[in-house]
């Protein structure tokens, strides 16, 4: 019994002290309340869309430059960096011989209903900082696309003689978007 005894008013003192641990606003009554705070962190948010893929026809002797193929960049900040890269660095491959010809990519902006040019010329892989995205509308419904690319087959690279005739020559190229 008196093991029971001493060991009550430990136990007791334990409960006491944990539950002293815990901040209590509201106080014991017929209502009491406690606030609690709710926070919720929006980061620079970013989307590109709406572009299409690029087809330069046929090789007829003369460089190529495609139409300049327009798309959309949102974001929530503002501001926005690109990065082009390919699969092949640039280089258009023939799927039956592995044959490259070169090319270059060009990209352009705009903002407020213009019609965005490609004018810079792209290094694969090096980023183009402080682009202005629409932040009106992530389908740039309200001002209209603002970004352009094109890409350019020089005649002497199509026509080297290193190059096969070939079906498609092909590439992919990746258009990264990043929030500012």
């Amino acid at each position: 019994m008196k093991t029971i005894k001493k060991n009550i008013p430990v136990i007791a003192g334990a409960s006491a002290l944990l539950l002293s641990s815990f901040a209590f606003s509201g106080t014991l009554g017929t209502t009491s309340s406690d606030d609690v705070i709710i926070n919720l962190d929006i980061p620079a948010l970013v989307q590109i869309s709406d572009m299409a893929d690029i087809d330069l026809g046929v090789f007829a002797g003369v460089d190529i430059t495609s139409t300049p193929e327009l798309g959309c960049v949102y974001s929530n900040g503002g501001t926005y960096s690109l990065t082009i890269t390919s699969t092949n660095t640039f280089n258009l491959i023939s799927p039956t011989t592995s044959d490259s010809i070169a090319y270059t990519v060009n990209m352009g902006t705009e903002n407020a209903g213009g019609t965005p040019a490609p004018a810079t010329p792209v290094t694969h892989g090096s980023a183009i900082t402080s682009l202005t995205a629409d932040t009106a509308s992530t389908t740039c419904a309200t001002n209209g696309d603002n970004l352009a690319i094109d890409v350019t087959v020089t005649a002497a690279a199509a026509g080297a003689p290193s190059v096969s005739p070939a079906t498609d020559y092909t590439d992919t190229l990746t258009l990264l978007v990043a929030a500012e």
